[in-house]
């Protein structure tokens, strides 16, 4: 059968215009592309039947067939409007035409009248408010969305600005039926008699002054005819066609796109699904039935979309297990440190909403093959997931990263109930944040704006270490090596190990570090430049690493200083290992680590002797300091260390500062203690690493770096204990000639 189109006239007293329609999402700071997946999953989410009910969400793209081209053309759009509001150019077109299906079961359909200007009293409004009305506000309470704007990004994602709509819902008699209509947001136009039209436009069964949608059989004949599927048994749902989808940038310049950079359609696919995951994964996580709240399925053509669980994608894996804590869904010990804080207001006194910090391993894991290399998962390693009732993200509040950058924290956020219109009322039409300003009432926004303040305080709390340990230190929990030992010792055993999920270091030491005349796996040799006494260049590979070769045995880099009478590490011996048994049984008192051998013929770093340095005319003005960058947990000849990079600043008219690296005991109780426990190990000094790859081994745990050398990005390799946390710093002193 062929569709009726209706145009809306402008009414005697005025209408909203489609530009305006369109225009109501404003300039949101998402891409069009997550505005669409973040509009059409609340929108399900919130059409649900029931919590108990399964509720899926599919997502499927292809290359319309002719016989679909054909249908399109000669049934749906046999009519069209006039090209000046709403040119269909690619209906004709030889280019493929692309169709993009979003459809989702186990909800209640776009029910209610389909006339917006009838609606009795208790009605729902599912139908009116998603292809009549605008700017209504939502009857449903504590549901993800308020006014409905976000059905605009359907349109804005299709190069023709059309849809096509088919749907099954109950009627209050309990009968089910189905409904079929099609839409356009074009622009304002004019007939010959001057009449002016809004550039609304609905495609349908003639309904007088308006196009109703066709009904039942001849809805589902016509939607299985495109390619829209169809429903089961007495199943409920919607099914929506976007017509020639802007997968990549090519609308007209006023149309946004989703992305300027090319993609592939199955890139595109992909993108959606990690955009998926960035807002809903809680909704991924078991409901308690045995099956997440809502199943995502995403494909294009005949290849579907692969998508990890919450719990097994860094680094959502630790917002889940902040989720849970939250919800008191695990009783369990945590390996790295969690809390959870009630979110109140004083005056007035208000209870806001809970919030859970956990702390998680940072690592790389699965990721989706986008097209580029940018993933927005790869920056939240210190953010906090802020929800409503509903438990959909509204944003990832940033907060202040720790220390080290081996460990990460999340958070969650869930506003209570009684306050959830609040927090609703501030949203943007895009749901993409919490503007306190934006409220009229002065308590509401008292309310938000001392959220938002506390989530930020406890966060910069949660990111410090203990009141008892030093702010710039660098905190290494035992249990992080408890597990990445027990994985090196038995690597083909799987059982209980002292984190959830279990990791390894993810960080692969520098080649130059790598010894491999102690056993460890060979390398090529680094081939980062040393330099002679007499400043020429000269390098020869020797267990892995840049060895400088000079006619003095005093060689240095050309900018550190020369050698004193403190004690260095002898070479061994040239075409000989290390003589040291490495096998040989050790006391009772030794450290559970080997101590590796030394390196071979490394500098030692170290103050000058006093002629050789020149005369200071000026005293010493400020500090020098030692900051630490950050810290990376590596392998280091089977024994776990960290490698830590950090920057130094020179205090004023000093030669140079002495870098040392103190290692304090951390008990159980907090407290630090500058001795580890009796029988205990201690953190020990390997090497220290010049910017420039220049490896000196270690006499007494410190470094003198001259002012005359580069001052940032200096390394240190510190060896750790396994049976002890070890608050790590650097302590910088400013030296002068004597």
């Amino acid at each position: 059968m062929r569709l009726t189109l209706k145009s809306e006239p402008v009414s005697p007293t005025g209408s909203m215009s489609s530009v305006g329609i369109l225009n109501q999402l404003g300039r949101p700071k998402l891409d069009a592309l997550a505005v669409l997946i973040r509009e059409t999953v609340q929108n399900s989410w919130d059409a649900r039947l029931s919590d108990d009910t399964a509720l899926s969400y599919m997502v499927h793209g292809w290359e319309l067939l002719p016989t679909q081209r054909q249908v399109l053309t000669e049934q749906v759009f046999s009519a069209r409007p006039t090209p000046d509001s709403l040119p269909m150019t690619q209906l004709e077109s030889d280019e493929p035409l692309l169709g993009l299906i979003i459809t989702d079961r186990g909800t209640t359909g776009l029910e209610g009248p389909t006339r917006a200007d009838v609606v009795p009293e208790g009605s729902p409004r599912r139908f009116i408010s998603f292809l009549r009305d605008v700017g209504q506000p939502s009857n449903q309470n504590l549901s993800g969305g308020t006014y409905g704007y976000g059905k605009a990004s359907l349109y804005l994602a299709s190069g023709m600005r059309t849809i096509l709509v088919h749907t099954r819902c109950k009627l209050p008699n309990g009968r089910l039926e189905s409904r079929f209509i099609a839409a356009a947001l074009g622009q304002r136009w004019a007939d010959r008699q001057h009449r002016q039209f809004t550039g609304r436009h609905w495609w349908g069964r003639d309904g007088n002054d308006t196009a109703e949608p066709i009904l039942n059989a001849d809805a589902d004949k016509l939607a299985a005819a495109l390619g829209m599927g169809g429903f089961v048994d007495d199943e409920t749902g919607t099914t929506i066609l976007i017509l020639d989808p802007l997968l990549n940038d090519r609308g007209a310049k006023d149309q946004p796109s989703f992305e300027a950079m090319d993609r592939t359609p199955l890139q595109v696919l992909n993108l959606m699904a990690e955009y998926a995951l960035w807002f809903f994964w809680p909704k991924m996580l078991d409901s308690g039935s045995g099956r997440p709240s809502i199943q995502f399925q995403l494909q294009w053509e005949n290849t579907p979309v692969y998508f990890p669980h919450p719990a097994e994608f860094p680094p959502l894996a630790g917002f889940v297990e902040a989720m849970e804590r939250l919800k008191e869904q695990r009783a369990d010990e945590p390996v790295l440190r969690a809390d959870v804080k009630a979110i109140g207001s004083e005056k007035p006194r208000q209870h806001l909403g809970r919030l859970a910090l956990q702390q998680f391993f940072i690592q790389r894991g699965f990721s989706f093959d986008t097209g580029s290399a940018d993933s927005p998962f790869a920056e939240i390693t210190h953010h906090t997931a802020l929800m409503r009732q509903a438990e959909l993200v509204v944003k990832y509040l940033e907060g202040r990263p720790l220390a080290s950058s081996s460990i990460g924290y999340a958070g969650v956020f869930i506003a209570d109930a009684e306050v959830d219109s609040v927090f609703a009322k501030s949203e943007p039409p895009t749901h993409d944040d919490w503007s306190p300003n934006s409220l009229t009432n002065s308590w509401h926004k008292t309310f938000v704006r001392v959220a938002l303040r506390k989530i930020g305080q406890e966060m910069i709390g949660f990111a410090q270490a203990p009141r008892t340990t030093v702010p710039v230190g660098t905190l290494t929990p035992l249990g992080a090596f408890a597990t990445w030992l027990g994985e090196s010792l038995i690597p083909a055993e799987t059982g209980t190990a002292a984190s959830r999920p279990r990791q390894r270091p993810n960080v692969t030491l520098p080649n130059f570090l790598v010894r491999t005349d102690t056993g460890a796996v060979p390398v090529q040799p680094s081939r980062h430049p040393t330099f002679s006494a007499n400043g020429g260049t000269e390098t020869s590979p020797m267990g892995g690493s840049t060895i400088p070769q000079s006619a003095s045995p005093d060689a240095a880099p050309a900018d550190s200083l020369p050698i004193t009478d403190r004690p260095q590490i002898n070479p061994p011996e040239q075409g000989h290992s290390d003589p040291t048994p490495r096998n040989e049984a050790e006391p009772n008192n030794a450290p559970s680590y080997q101590m590796p051998p030394p390196a071979p013929t490394f500098p030692t770093a170290a103050l000058p002797k006093s002629e050789a340095k020149p005369p200071m005319r000026k005293p010493i003005r400020g500090h020098s300091t030692a900051e630490i960058i950050y810290d990376e947990l590596v392998e280091y000849e089977g024994n776990p260390a960290l490698l830590i990079t950090f920057d130094v600043r020179h205090a004023e008219n000093a030669y140079g500062t002495t870098v040392r690296l103190k290692a304090q005991a951390v008990l159980d109780s907090d407290a630090i203690e500058d001795e580890p426990p009796l029988g205990g190990s201690m953190v020990h000094t390997a090497r220290w690493v010049s910017p420039s790859g220049e490896v000196f081994a270690d006499s007494d745990g410190s470094i003198f770096i001259a002012v005359s050398q580069p001052r940032e990005k200096w390394q240190v390799l510190a060896l750790l204990p396994d049976d002890m946390m070890a608050n790590i710093e650097l302590t910088a002193k400013a030296e002068a000639v004597e």
